[in-house]
């Protein structure tokens, strides 16, 4: 993507889980589970901060690019 194509923000979890093209789709394109998606869906709405980058460039080839408050930046148990 050219450097100066401005990306179109993310503000939820929801939202870029449509855009990653649904629970399927998205836990392909992070190399995870359907299920893994669904358990951070329900414990908080969020990704876990380990998996920004891998967020961040699926969401980038798709023009956006997710805000912060899409992840959870704590210590994952």
């Amino acid at each position: 993507m050219p450097s100066d194509t401005k990306l179109r923000p993310v503000r939820t979890y929801q939202s870029a889980i449509k855009i990653l093209g649904g629970t399927a789709e998205a836990a392909r394109a992070l190399k995870t589970s359907q299920t893994q998606i669904c358990q951070w869906r329900t414990r908080h709405g969020a990704f876990p901060a380990a998996h920004y980058l891998r967020v961040q460039n699926a969401l980038a080839v798709r023009g956006y690019e997710a805000s912060t408050a899409v992840f959870t930046f704590e210590p994952v148990a």
